[in-house]
């Protein structure tokens, strides 16, 4: 049985393997990890530009924010959904608590955000937006944002493996969660009615977060957060015992 030094040994051997496969693999190597977000940011800002669907002088963080913690979030979840059932032939192997795959998965794409996120901090430094004593509340934000991918890719992640068709439901679902996160607009400037609906995304509520901090130097909502936080810590209690219920049947279901 793999004690839990050795797990989180692996764990982090197999987040630097995957990040070096992507290095490895493409022609840009690590700049690859900086350059498509930074088309991907900028794809949005043209758009955002052109229709004209914010104004005021603090539109382009107010977008970017936005888009970085989105894109943190789209990401971890889509490949952490995927992560147990990827590692078929590794569990035919050897056996593996099935979290090392998820978590794994998870910290590859933290890894990767981080770097983006230092690139959008630097940008709103240059914009003329000065850091205050504020900013320390994002090391709250950012760990719970991290509870919440881990609870959601956890629930994906636990199922995928018997419903393969869920990815389906990931890739939606992801969609819908996009344009009703809003990235594009105040949700406050929505009828109440709306605002009710919007609010049962739980990155609506993470996104404003971050901007309150960014642009106002503080948290405007943390009743909402604690709500998040509560919700994450509940699904990844379940995703603990559905991991510990089904680890020897993973292997058994899953082809090679």
């Amino acid at each position: 049985m793999m004690n839990f030094r050795n797990a989180v040994d692996v764990i982090l051997y197999r987040a630097y393997s995957e990040m070096r496969a992507e290095v490895v693999n493409g022609s840009m190597g690590m700049l690859l990890w900086v350059v498509e977000p930074l088309l991907y940011l900028g794809a949005f800002y043209i758009v955002f530009s052109a229709l004209g669907l914010r104004g005021g002088t603090d539109a382009v963080p107010f977008l970017l924010i936005g888009l970085v913690v989105w894109k943190w979030f789209a990401s971890s979840v889509y490949r952490g959904a995927s992560s147990i059932k990827s590692a078929a032939a590794v569990m035919q192997q050897i056996h593996v608590p099935k979290y090392v795959f998820l978590i794994s998965a998870l910290l590859s794409v933290f890894y990767q955000f981080l770097i983006v996120f230092g690139v959008l901090l630097g940008f709103l430094l240059l914009y003329g937006i000065e850091p205050g004593w504020g900013w320390i509340n994002l090391v709250v934000i950012v760990f719970i944002q991290l509870l919440l991918t881990v609870g959601i890719a956890g629930i994906f992640a636990v199922f995928l493996p018997f419903f393969p068709d869920l990815q389906v439901i990931v890739s939606n679902g992801l969609t819908m969660m996009f344009f009703m996160s809003g990235i594009f607009f105040e949700i406050d400037s929505v009828s109440e009615f709306y605002q009710r609906i919007f609010y049962l995304n739980p990155m609506a509520t993470m996104i404003e977060a971050y901007r309150d901090v960014f642009l106002t130097g503080q948290i405007g909502d943390w009743s909402s957060l604690g709500i998040v936080a509560l919700i994450s810590v509940i699904l990844i209690v379940m995703v603990v015992l559905l991991l510990h219920k089904w680890d020897r049947v993973y292997p058994k279901v899953l082809p090679v």
